[in-house]
């Protein structure tokens, strides 16, 4: 009789101890949207679709930042992985998408389950973060918080060797700033979480995209093409065909436990990445520790890259693969930069001469004119 009980006796607790479980869980939708890495996409389905409720209340600017290039393709990086964030850089990206731009989101991963960045060359980054550690205890109450907002342009470190290659408009690209948005928001009656979390989000990114001059308009495919490593005689014109990009894609950055905040670029001339060192020491096999410093310069030296003569405190170093040169520098302050240099760079301004009245190619030899990687006069 006992042993014919115990399994009925063990399995009504099991169920109740389940119902336990799942009644203090988080609610649906209670800790934001499930942002997924990527170019974003507006749902094609109503199903789908989260419209954001009417949240009373104001949201107040501090601070103000200069615009980041065109600001067509733009990466939107959460900075930490509660609610508001993701709601914020969610409601930021479905901004630009309506406004027919291109937002990478790059929200913040679990630990152990980081990825490479997305290769899709941008404008510039944005990094936001919140004060708003956790939930509010239900949605819809009364909710203040405040939201650091992070720009930064594609910039080169002064003197850097691959200056000489880019457009002089990103050459002056400005030094990252910060603002930050106060929000003070009433009650909302009978809000369920996806759509209060929206709404939330949605009074956020309006008063952020006027902050950072966001477009309201703009052809991305064509800011794309416009740095892209095309053949030159296809790269310009409005009936040039879409040809498959010359040398491949851009080359892979370091992994993300020694290099951080990773922005794409890509200019006709010269592409890669701009990023920091990371901070935390990275455990060897071994044992003991490195600074990610000295551990991305081991396993470059492992990788079969070849350090180059030291510019000052600017460490480079470089490897070849099919007939190109990747190199990696790495400055005191930590700032990183992986790119490669178009092969016979005179030799695409050429064929943009010969298309005198293409205006894609009257504009990319505008942007070039005077710098310092082709030969003086070249342009006239």
């Amino acid at each position: 009789m006992k042993n014919s009980v115990f399994p009925l006796v063990l399995l009504v607790l099991t169920a109740a101890f389940s119902f336990w479980l799942v009644r203090g869980g988080a609610a649906r939708g209670q800790d934001g949207p499930d942002n997924q890495q990527g170019i974003f996409r507006l749902a094609e389905r109503e199903s789908r679709r989260v419209h954001p409720a009417e949240v009373p209340g104001t949201a107040t600017v501090t601070g103000s930042v200069p615009a980041l290039g065109d600001g067509l393709v733009v990466q939107i990086v959460g900075d930490d992985r509660n609610g508001l964030t993701r709601s914020v850089c969610r409601s930021l990206a479905e901004l630009m998408t309506e406004r027919g731009l291109i937002a990478v989101l790059e929200p913040r991963s679990l630990p152990g389950k980081e990825s490479e960045p997305v290769p899709l060359p941008c404008d510039g980054s944005l990094r936001i973060g919140t004060d708003l550690t956790q939930a509010p205890a239900a949605p819809g109450l009364h909710l203040k918080a405040v939201i650091t907002i992070t720009a930064h342009a594609v910039r080169l470190p002064a003197g850097h060797p691959a200056l000489r290659l880019l457009p002089t408009d990103v050459q002056a690209a400005p030094a990252p700033a910060t603002l930050t948005v106060t929000l003070d928001l009433g009650a909302v009656a009978e809000a369920e979480w996806p759509t209060w979390w929206s709404g939330v989000g949605r009074k956020a990114a309006v008063a952020i995209a006027d902050a950072i001059h966001l477009p309201t308009t703009g052809d991305p495919a064509l800011r794309i093409r416009r740095g892209a490593w095309l053949p030159a005689a296809q790269a310009e014109g409005p009936g040039a065909t879409r040809p498959m990009t010359e040398h491949g894609p851009l080359p892979s950055p370091p992994q993300h436990d020694v290099a951080t905040a990773l922005v794409p670029f890509s200019e006709p001339l010269v592409r890669g990445w701009v990023g920091r060192l990371t901070t935390a020491p990275i455990t060897k096999h071994q044992g003991g520790t490195r600074t990610p410093r000295e551990e991305l310069e081991h396993r470059l030296t492992r990788g079969e890259w070849i350090a180059g003569p030291a510019q000052g405190d600017r460490h480079v170093f470089a490897r070849e693969t099919n007939g190109l040169t990747t190199s990696i520098s790495i400055d005191a302050d930590g700032t990183l930069v992986i790119w490669q240099e178009r092969p016979s760079p005179a030799t695409i301004i050429q064929a943009w001469l010969t298309v005198p009245n293409d205006p894609l190619a009257k504009d990319q030899l505008a942007r070039h004119r005077g710098i310092a990687g082709i030969p003086a006069g070249l342009i006239p």
